[in-house]
């Protein structure tokens, strides 16, 4: 239906796609990288959470799928952040 009504070329969604989960499937990594080097994960929090809100701003103010790259990489950091901040939450919680 979303393509269908947007008028978006399969390729395209398949980089939009691609983009969206690329970062999760780095989680168990990211869990190993925090709990072994990360000190003050709070800051991390902070930061992530930050990085989170940035990219969502972004989202909103872009024109959807006029700008590919755009769109693309702040869903690719969107999404990273939202990981990050999982995993951070998950070892502050434990």
């Amino acid at each position: 239906m979303f393509i269908n009504y947007y008028g978006v070329e399969s390729g395209k969604m398949t980089l939009y796609s691609t983009f969206f989960f690329v970062p999760w499937l780095f989680k168990m990594f990211l869990g190993i990288f925090i709990d072994a080097r990360l000190v003050r994960k709070r800051m991390y929090y902070l930061l992530f959470f930050g990085m989170l809100a940035t990219t969502l701003q972004v989202l909103i103010s872009i024109k959807w799928f006029e700008t590919d790259k755009t769109l693309a990489w702040s869903i690719f950091l969107h999404n990273v952040a939202g990981a990050i901040l999982d995993v951070t939450m998950e070892s502050i919680v434990v």
